[in-house]
């Protein structure tokens, strides 16, 4: 009988401990903690965010889901993957691709209890989708191929890259108030300017030795092609 009260008394200090350690913090508390939840503290304070799903990888769209209610993996899942195909599919990218950015969503945090999620140790910028288009000499009518672009950047380096549909770096500039120069390749050295509208829909274009050049995000591919 002893025994048995023994057993009962660690079952529970067990059922204490367990408890305890998956104990939900304060958004306040994870943003110690986390480099995602800190970019985006105020805005996730403000809705009372408990859950947030996104991508694990630093390329895909950095769009994310979240809940202020309890949800399933599954459900947080087919919930994010639906926005981010969506935003994938008006740039142009193949189902494959999309597949793979589908696939690599996982919870930031849940329930208020952080997740291991790789932007919670590393968030160094928002990548979104884009059309970009180009013209070189001899060309007939541009030429067009869905990108990643990074739209923010939270190291304060002002350093933003562009990713083809095999999560290359094809783009590195640096920009100071709209002008940029940098490198991409098949273009060499770049410069030229970026504006963004009121919806945060940004356009950046670059002219040279007879090249011309534009990348639209949050575009379609009719649209960037009206506006080449």
């Amino acid at each position: 009988m002893k025994r048995f009260i023994r057993l009962l008394t660690a079952a529970a200090s067990v059922s204490v401990l367990w408890a305890v350690g998956v104990q939900a913090e304060s958004l306040s508390e994870l943003s110690s903690r986390s480099k995602f939840v800190q970019v985006h503290y105020e805005y996730l304070e403000r809705r009372k965010a408990r859950s947030v799903f996104a991508s694990t990888n630093p390329v895909c769209p950095s769009e994310y889901w979240m809940s202020f209610t309890t949800y399933s993996a599954e459900g947080a899942k087919r919930r994010w993957g639906r926005s981010v195909a969506r935003q994938m599919k008006t740039a142009g990218f193949s189902q494959n691709v999309i597949a793979k950015c589908q696939a690599s969503g996982a919870f930031v945090f849940e329930e208020l209890n952080l997740r291991k999620h790789p932007k919670n140790s590393k968030y160094s910028g928002y990548m979104v989708s884009g059309v970009m288009l180009w013209e070189k000499p001899g060309d007939y009518s541009p030429n067009q191929a869905p990108v990643f672009v990074q739209t923010n950047d939270y190291t304060g380096s002002q350093t933003f890259r562009t990713y083809d549909h095999n999560f290359n770096e094809i783009c590195k500039i640096e920009s100071v108030q709209n002008n940029f120069k940098g490198s991409c390749k098949g273009f060499g050295n770049v410069s030229g300017r970026s504006v963004q509208d009121n919806d945060g829909r940004l356009v950046i274009r670059w002219e040279g030795n007879g090249t011309k050049a534009a990348v639209f995000t949050r575009r379609t591919v009719n649209y960037a092609r009206s506006k080449f």
